[in-house]
């Protein structure tokens, strides 16, 4: 897919809707298999402020969530969080990612 740029979530959402929803079925799938959480949570960061670094940038993410823990994972104790180097979990998700068409 091409590197494109927007201002706006709502300008990214109308050209990038379906591919967003698609991606983000299947990552969802990916992390409730590999995980089993009890919910995501789903963000689209975009702009430099919004930590995507770059002015016209925007991404998605999701986060797995399980009850009981709370937003703020790194400060309190007793929280779940995923203790796996991100190379660990890059080859757990993508493992249970379908290809890509065209790739």
């Amino acid at each position: 897919m091409a590197i494109r740029l927007f201002l706006t979530v709502c300008a990214a959402v109308a050209a990038l809707g379906a591919v967003w929803a698609e991606k983000a079925s299947k990552a969802d799938r990916s992390k409730v298999e590999a995980y089993q959480p009890h919910g995501i949570n789903v963000g689209v960061n975009l702009g430099k402020p919004a930590g995507a670094g770059v002015l016209e940038h925007v991404h998605v993410h999701l986060v797995p969530r399980w009850n009981g823990d709370t937003n703020f994972m790194p400060v309190l104790a007793d929280t779940r969080v995923i203790v796996q180097s991100l190379d660990t979990l890059y080859g757990l998700l993508k493992e249970r990612l379908p290809p890509e068409r065209g790739a």
